[in-house]
């Protein structure tokens, strides 16, 4: 069917555009959206990167403002 063609398309298009975006974020803030993309939770995250809680929803926030303003751009 086209119509699930194109939405395939267009999702892999979008995930495609949101990994290089992640890729190019600040070390922090790129490391913590690798580990949620692979479903480590905030614990893991904060444990693993020797961050807090509350630093990793922080960075989380930050970089979920930065990729929504890139994608606008699409």
């Amino acid at each position: 069917d086209d119509i699930v063609q194109e939405k395939t398309f267009i999702r892999e298009e979008v995930y495609y555009h949101l990994q290089k975006m992640i890729g190019e974020l600040s070390d922090p803030v790129r490391k913590i959206y690798e580990l949620t993309l692979q479903e480590f939770s905030n614990e893991e995250i904060a444990e693993q990167l020797g961050l807090t809680v509350d630093s990793v929803k922080a960075h989380k926030k930050r970089g979920k403002q930065i990729l929504k303003e890139r994608l606008k751009g699409l």
